[in-house]
Protein backbone atom coordinates (compact mmCIF):
# COMPACT_ATOMS: atom_id res chain seq x y z
CA UNK A 1 0.00 0.00 0.00
CA UNK A 2 2.48 2.48 0.84
CA UNK A 3 6.74 2.31 0.66
CA UNK A 4 7.99 5.67 1.07
CA UNK A 5 10.30 8.00 3.67
CA UNK A 6 8.28 9.91 6.08
CA UNK A 7 9.42 13.56 6.39
CA UNK A 8 9.28 15.90 9.21
CA UNK A 9 5.74 17.08 9.28
CA UNK A 10 2.54 15.39 9.00
CA UNK A 11 1.71 13.70 5.61
CA UNK A 12 -1.05 11.76 3.94
CA UNK A 13 1.04 8.59 3.30
CA UNK A 14 -2.13 6.86 1.53
CA UNK A 15 -5.67 7.54 1.24
CA UNK A 16 -7.80 4.29 0.94
CA UNK A 17 -10.10 4.03 -1.83
CA UNK A 18 -12.49 0.86 -1.18
CA UNK A 19 -12.00 -1.32 1.29
CA UNK A 20 -8.66 -2.12 2.16
CA UNK A 21 -6.84 -4.81 5.11
CA UNK A 22 -3.37 -3.72 6.54
CA UNK A 23 -0.97 -6.65 7.15
CA UNK A 24 2.26 -5.19 8.23
CA UNK A 25 4.25 -1.94 8.97
CA UNK A 26 7.56 -2.09 8.43
CA UNK A 27 9.69 1.07 9.81
CA UNK A 28 13.26 1.62 9.47
CA UNK A 29 15.84 3.96 10.56
CA UNK A 30 18.55 4.70 7.94
CA UNK A 31 20.80 6.95 10.09
CA UNK A 32 23.24 5.60 12.52
CA UNK A 33 21.28 7.99 15.04
CA UNK A 34 18.51 7.61 16.93
CA UNK A 35 15.00 9.29 15.25
CA UNK A 36 11.26 9.45 15.96
CA UNK A 37 8.24 8.60 14.05
CA UNK A 38 4.53 8.76 14.36
CA UNK A 39 2.36 7.10 12.36
CA UNK A 40 -1.30 7.32 12.29
CA UNK A 41 -4.75 5.30 11.04
CA UNK A 42 -7.40 7.25 10.30
CA UNK A 43 -6.77 9.52 13.02
CA UNK A 44 -5.38 7.29 15.60
CA UNK A 45 -2.01 6.80 16.44
CA UNK A 46 -0.58 3.45 16.58
CA UNK A 47 3.30 4.85 17.11
CA UNK A 48 2.87 8.02 18.90
CA UNK A 49 6.93 9.96 19.10
CA UNK A 50 8.33 6.22 18.75
CA UNK A 51 12.37 6.66 19.19
CA UNK A 52 13.69 3.61 16.85
CA UNK A 53 17.81 3.21 17.40
CA UNK A 54 19.77 4.22 14.56
CA UNK A 55 20.41 1.80 11.80
CA UNK A 56 17.83 0.08 13.20
CA UNK A 57 14.15 -1.52 11.48
CA UNK A 58 10.96 -2.46 13.50
CA UNK A 59 8.28 -4.95 12.28
CA UNK A 60 4.75 -4.51 13.03
CA UNK A 61 1.97 -8.10 12.20
CA UNK A 62 -1.22 -6.35 12.03
CA UNK A 63 -4.34 -7.08 10.77
CA UNK A 64 -6.62 -3.77 10.71
CA UNK A 65 -9.27 -3.06 8.07
CA UNK A 66 -9.75 0.49 7.00
CA UNK A 67 -12.95 1.58 4.93
CA UNK A 68 -12.98 3.75 2.14
CA UNK A 69 -11.55 7.25 2.57
CA UNK A 70 -9.87 6.81 5.62
CA UNK A 71 -6.39 7.55 5.94
CA UNK A 72 -2.92 6.26 7.38
CA UNK A 73 -0.69 9.02 7.98
CA UNK A 74 2.81 9.56 9.31
CA UNK A 75 5.74 12.06 10.12
CA UNK A 76 9.53 11.66 11.53
CA UNK A 77 11.25 13.69 13.46
CA UNK A 78 14.16 13.95 10.32
CA UNK A 79 13.23 14.07 6.45
CA UNK A 80 14.72 11.25 4.64
CA UNK A 81 16.12 8.88 7.45
CA UNK A 82 13.16 7.27 8.06
CA UNK A 83 11.52 4.67 5.93
CA UNK A 84 8.11 2.98 5.85
CA UNK A 85 6.42 -0.01 3.96
CA UNK A 86 3.16 -0.81 4.68
CA UNK A 87 1.95 -3.95 3.51
CA UNK A 88 -1.82 -5.13 2.67
CA UNK A 89 -4.68 -5.56 0.35
CA UNK A 90 -7.69 -3.52 -1.39
CA UNK A 91 -10.81 -5.31 -1.24
CA UNK A 92 -12.87 -3.27 -3.56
Amino acid sequence: LVRTALTNSNATLYTVSGTAVITSIVVCNTNASDRTFTLSLDGQKLFDETTIAGDTTVIAEIKQTMTNGTLIEGLASVTTDVKVHISGMVIS
